[in-house]
């Protein structure tokens, strides 16, 4: 009986905007040519091949879709759509990666410090026998350098024993040195990493999925959606464009950015279907890298009508322009 009124409404739908098919139970179609004007047949007429129309089963409650062709602008938008994704994607689940193995290997923000002394300790013991051999050769050259300077300034030539042993113990101060450089910088290295580490397990250990929406990314027009790119030429204005595009990141939500790297920004997922999260990407390319702004919604059609709706052009547009007002970037 419902699925009988159902049929009726449809058929009294139908003959509002046009003729009622006559299909005796066969699927049929429904158009709108380019004057406007609604039209219904068994098949689409070549010329509709442009523009598109629906198809529905014997029973017209079951349509699909049929979309028009596509123009080069659309298959553009759509083939950087793909790019930008995927490699969002990848970013995001290289943080999951991480995220996971720092969760496995630390149960504290001590641990992570207490690992971090630990290797500091390594260090600071290798440093000191690198200290101790570089003492040594700094013994050995002084007398051999004395004697090098009073025969040059005799006017004598070095025998080639003696400038031979003088090359090889400058060498070998060289290379401690060289070795004491890379000691320091990894010492500087793993103290940075560990503090990011100390971040990053704070974040997870406080973030909760309780209550949180279950999102997917925007649908809708690959033209409106890669409107949330911005093109930078050099590593100059993409540092800059990236802090911009973290600002503006942060002025869209109360919370903290749930990730915060040197590749991707991400805001906390929404509490509900009338809120949104969004990411940011720094994709490389070959002539400079693009700061993608990309949403996700929650996965009903409230969460979707957010996604394509006013409030997420206003975002993209937002985006745009504050990354052309603070680093001087323009949409791509």
């Amino acid at each position: 009986m419902k699925r009988l009124l159902i049929a009726v409404l449809c058929s009294l739908a139908f003959a509002a905007y046009g003729e009622a098919p006559k299909t005796e139970g066969k699927s049929f179609f429904r158009w709108t040519d380019k004057e406007g004007k609604v039209h219904y047949g068994d098949r689409l007429p070549p010329e509709q091949s442009q523009i598109g129309g629906t198809k529905y089963d014997p029973s017209g409650l079951n349509k699909q879709v049929i979309e028009g062709a596509k123009t080069p602008e659309q298959l553009e938008a759509e083939a950087k759509l793909k790019r930008f994704r995927a490699e969002q994607e990848r970013l995001l689940a290289e943080q999951s990666d991480h995220d996971q193995a720092l969760l496995r290997s630390f149960r504290s923000e001590e641990e992570v410090r207490m690992a971090l002394q630990g290797n500091l300790n390594t260090l600071n013991t290798q440093l000191k026998l690198i200290q101790a051999n570089l003492q040594r050769q700094q013994e050995k050259l002084a007398p051999l350098q004395q004697q090098a300077d009073g025969l040059q300034k005799s006017g004598k030539p070095l025998p080639k024993e003696m400038a031979k042993n003088l090359e090889a113990v400058q060498r070998q101060v060289a290379s401690y040195q060289e070795q004491i450089g890379k000691n320091e910088a990894e010492k500087v290295v793993l103290t940075e990493r560990s503090e990011r580490d100390v971040a990053r397990l704070r974040v997870l250990k406080t973030l909760s999925s309780n209550g949180r929406s279950v999102t997917e990314a925007a649908k809708g027009s690959a033209i409106d959606l890669v409107a949330g790119a911005v093109r930078c030429s050099d590593k100059e204005s993409c540092d800059k464009g990236w802090n911009a595009a973290r600002e503006y990141a942060k002025k869209l939500t109360a919370e903290p950015l749930t990730i915060d790297t040197d590749r991707l920004l991400r805001t906390a997922e929404p509490t509900s279907d009338n809120d949104l999260a969004v990411i940011v990407a720094r994709i490389p390319g070959q002539n400079g890298d693009t700061l993608f702004l990309d949403l996700r919604c929650g996965r009903t059609s409230v969460g979707q009508a957010l996604c394509a709706g006013d409030r997420s052009r206003e975002i993209r547009q937002g985006f745009r322009k504050a990354l052309a007002e603070t680093a001087g970037l323009t949409a791509q």
